[in-house]
This record gives C-alpha cells, structure tokens and sequence, in this order.
C-alpha cells in the first residue's frame, strides 16, 4: 500500500495475490492495523484499504506491535520482573542490548524507505 499514491485505495483480495497470502490471514492482519489506526477501510463499490498516514510516518516496530504485540526477544527484557535471575544474571545486559538495538532499527525503519526499496526491486524484476 505505501507503494502507492497516497490516499489511493487498495483492494485485500489484490494485496493478498499480490503477496501470496492467504486472504482470511491478511484479512487478521488489516483488522489489527485498522483498530491501531495504521491503516483505514473503506466500504463501498469504489471501497477498500488505504495507509491512515503517510508513510514516512509509520514505522516497522509499530506496524510489527500492532500485529503481533509488544516484542521481547527474551523474558529478561519484557520489564515486568518476569525473569527471577534480572539482577544477577550476566547475560542480562546483553539481551537488553540487543533488544534496545532491534527496537532502534525498527523505529527508524518507516514505510516510505520500504516502498523506495520496494520499487527499485521490482525494477529489476
């Protein structure tokens, strides 16, 4: 979608044969991006999908907990004292790091970069 004009519609059935993706899985997905206001429906004959904003100003870790939650590569880093050994193991540290790292490289990563990339790929094709 962030391929496209902005504002202009896309149809779930397109987008799902488009990304070889299953519609009753990709219709899910739209229901969890709808309801974190990431992208917008439309009913109606001339209706379907659009991004709720421009592109540049969604981000990869927000599209990625709209559909999946909040990310933790470790109990260590979910902050909700899951992890007994958090104040004394050695390894904490590091996954804290490397969860710190994801997050930055996710928030920094918008949809408008993608569909840049996107488009050069498709060149090629």
């Amino acid at each position: 979608m962030s391929m496209q004009p902005e504002g202009q519609m896309c149809l779930l059935s397109e987008i799902c044969k488009e990304q070889d993706v299953p519609q009753s899985f990709m219709a899910k997905i739209f229901q969890s991006l709808s309801r974190a206001r990431i992208i917008k429906s439309y009913r109606g004959v001339k209706g379907g999908f659009a991004l709720a904003r421009s592109p540049k100003d969604i981000s990869m870790k927000e599209v990625m907990e709209a559909i999946e939650g909040p990310m933790n590569i470790n109990i260590c880093v979910s902050g909700d004292g899951d992890c007994h050994r958090e104040n004394f193991c050695p390894a904490t540290s590091i996954w804290k790091e490397l969860q710190d790292s994801i997050e930055d490289i996710l928030d920094n990563s918008n949809f408008e970069d993608l569909a840049k990339k996107g488009k050069k790929l498709l060149a090629v094709r």
